[in-house]
């Protein structure tokens, strides 16, 4: 089992650097980036909902070289900290480490897009393995064997669509005044 290392870590407002720090402590970590990423979970709310800038200094007690600084002003500064999706970081190994993955566009998929529209697209992925990629708010029909089929599909989605909202012919109504007669031309 690798030696915990020992860091120091200070927390202070950013106007009151000089100042006495809002926090300090000492944390016990194999990693840096172990501490850095538990102080941030500790401080993003102080920062993105209060609005108080704060800045961060973490340093190794054996090696000064090892250390840590940062300001932390709003949500953007934590973008380094966010995880990528569940099924990202999946397909992502299935793509960096599997031998039969091939890259290249293989099956013929329907995306369905946030205003309904419907896009033809080539995906390498496959479902059965669970690599299909889906984006949030998009959802995917298909595989379809060939092109063709999917093309086909998108154009009865659309016919279908067509003839529901299809201009309809409205004819005023009118109430029952005896029979309507021709317009007399003279009466102009």
């Amino acid at each position: 089992m690798a030696e915990k290392e020992i860091y120091r870590y200070t927390i202070h407002k950013v106007a009151l650097r000089k100042g006495k720090p809002l926090k300090k402590g000492e944390l016990r970590a194999k990693d840096i980036s172990v501490i850095v990423k538990r102080i941030q979970r500790g401080i993003k709310k102080v920062v993105t909902k209060r609005h108080i800038p704060l800045l961060v200094y973490v340093y190794n007690v054996n090696d000064k070289k090892d250390s840590f600084r940062k300001q932390y002003d709003d949500k953007h500064d934590f973008k380094t900290f966010k995880k990528p999706a569940k099924w990202r970081k999946a397909l992502s190994r299935k793509a960096k480490f599997s031998r039969t993955f091939d890259p290249q566009p293989k099956q013929w998929f329907v995306q369905v897009a946030k205003k309904k529209q419907l896009i033809l697209t080539q995906l390498a992925y496959e479902p059965a393995k669970g690599t299909l990629l889906r984006r949030k708010r998009k959802k995917m029909i298909g595989p379809f064997p060939d092109e063709a089929a999917a093309k086909s599909f998108i154009e009865r989605v659309e016919q279908k669509r067509e003839e529901l909202y299809a201009p309809r012919e409205y004819k005023q109504s009118r109430r029952y005044k005896g029979p309507m007669l021709p317009d007399d031309p003279t009466k102009r």
